[in-house]
């Protein structure tokens, strides 16, 4: 997975004077964009506080800038941060558990059978894999994964296939997110639950084969 490497050292230079001023030019680059002005008079600050406080909630990762700044262009932040720049989360491990509790707020009847499930198996399958494979994997109808691959459509890498959308993790840190979230013991072997379901579809397919 090439965007699992890409900046394996980033970590170590993320307080680094040289890489905050990179965030806070990168911040400022994006201070006319209508759906950020539109944020900036929300939470009523000065554009000089906004960068300000962006940079010191992002601790300097670039990853969280490309989350929350997507978020504020787009104006899709939940409701409990619209009202104040205060509540953005710290960090982007903050981001990603503030990220997952709202969402499972919002889909509580159906988040840990059948969002997470989903979410589980593309972290396990590691390569690329398209909706019809993940929903003949996971025993969902397409258009229910398609729903949720959209719901979480930041944290998804998209590629073009055989002229049919694949989808992975988009970064690293998601999957290090998810082992600690759900207690995998190691990410890289697949973590039991959906590697079940991934075995369990491949014997099935062989089982077809030799019938």
């Amino acid at each position: 997975n090439d965007d699992e490497n890409d900046d394996e050292n980033d970590d170590n230079k993320d307080d680094d004077k040289d890489n905050l001023n990179d965030v806070r030019r990168y911040v400022r680059s994006y201070l006319n964009h209508s759906g950020v002005k539109k944020q900036i008079e929300k939470w009523q600050v000065s554009d000089a506080d906004f960068v300000e406080k962006i940079t010191k909630k992002s601790e300097g990762n670039f990853m969280y800038l490309f989350y929350v700044m997507t978020d504020i262009k787009e104006q899709k932040l939940s409701e409990d941060i619209k009202d104040s720049i205060h509540d953005l989360p710290q960090g982007l491990n903050g981001y990603y558990n503030k990220h997952w509790d709202f969402m499972e707020k919002s889909y509580k009847d159906r988040f840990k059978e059948i969002d997470e499930k989903v979410i589980r198996i593309i972290a396990a399958l590691h390569t690329p894999a398209s909706i019809s494979y993940i929903a003949e994997i996971s025993k969902f109808p397409t258009n229910t994964v398609s729903e949720i691959i959209n719901l979480w459509r930041n944290f998804f890498n998209e590629i073009i296939e055989n002229n049919k959308q694949h989808y992975r993790i988009y970064h690293r840190s998601f999957y290090d997110f998810l082992k600690r979230k759900l207690h995998f013991d190691d990410i890289t072997s697949f973590d039991t639950q959906a590697n079940m379901l991934i075995v369990e579809n491949m014997l099935n397919k062989l089982h077809r084969r030799k019938a």
